[in-house]
């Protein structure tokens, strides 16, 4: 209260989710959140008016270093409306909008040419030009195959897209690949693998689809 007579308000502002953002450092430094823990930081948010699910905005990645340590300790987020239906037991983690890549080859032409003059009479000579080449892989490029959600799930993760829907049983789940934007997934009753670029939350949904693969939850 008296530092609301001696800050403005937007160094205030500043000051105080920086204060949140140190407490949270300071308690997810070993990668876990305890339920004691947790606790302790929606106390603190109250007290500073830096509230916990306000910080997805201030600070998103430090969000979701709290939200993977939460589930670390084997304690999952949840969604009441994932869009799919459950199995029994099964419970909704979390959904991510997604974009489903796929891997195209860039070919470029590459030939030579070549040409035949015909004389025409009068000094007039008419030329006929020909290409010959063919064209060969330089290259490829990912590019988007579909587009939809990612639901997380406590027995398996599902891709609901526009052209097809996929799904990645925890229990066949052999290779999770993990990048800045995005995630590669192989089953093992699937050839393919496939993967997924995400406008946020890829380490989120990381760490949930390996929970699920290892049974906890």
């Amino acid at each position: 209260a008296q530092s609301r007579h001696l800050y403005k308000a937007a160094q205030l502002h500043k000051l105080l989710w920086e204060s949140m953002g140190s407490a949270v450092r300071s308690v997810i430094d070993d990668d876990v959140l305890t339920a004691e823990e947790e606790a302790m930081l929606h106390r603190l948010g109250e007290i500073l008016g830096t509230p916990v699910q306000a910080m997805d905005e201030q600070d998103p990645m430090l969000f979701e270093e709290l939200i993977i340590a939460g589930i670390n300790a084997g304690r999952f987020p949840r969604t009441p409306e994932p869009g799919v239906v459950l199995k029994r037991g099964e419970e909704a983690y979390a959904s991510f909008a997604v974009e489903l890549l796929k891997e195209v080859a860039v070919r470029e032409f590459r030939g030579s040419s070549g040409s035949v003059s015909i004389p025409l009479g009068g000094g007039v000579r008419y030329r006929v030009g020909g290409v010959r080449g063919r064209s060969e892989v330089i290259g490829t490029q990912l590019v988007q195959a579909d587009y939809g959600v990612l639901v997380v799930t406590s027995q398996r993760s599902l891709f609901l897209g526009q052209k097809r829907t996929l799904e990645f049983r925890g229990d066949r789940l052999v290779g999770l690949q993990q990048f800045s934007d995005g995630l590669r997934l192989n089953v093992s009753n699937r050839q393919t693998a496939s993967l997924f670029r995400f406008s946020r939350g890829s380490a989120i949904a990381a760490a949930l689809i390996s929970a699920s693969a290892g049974g906890s939850g």
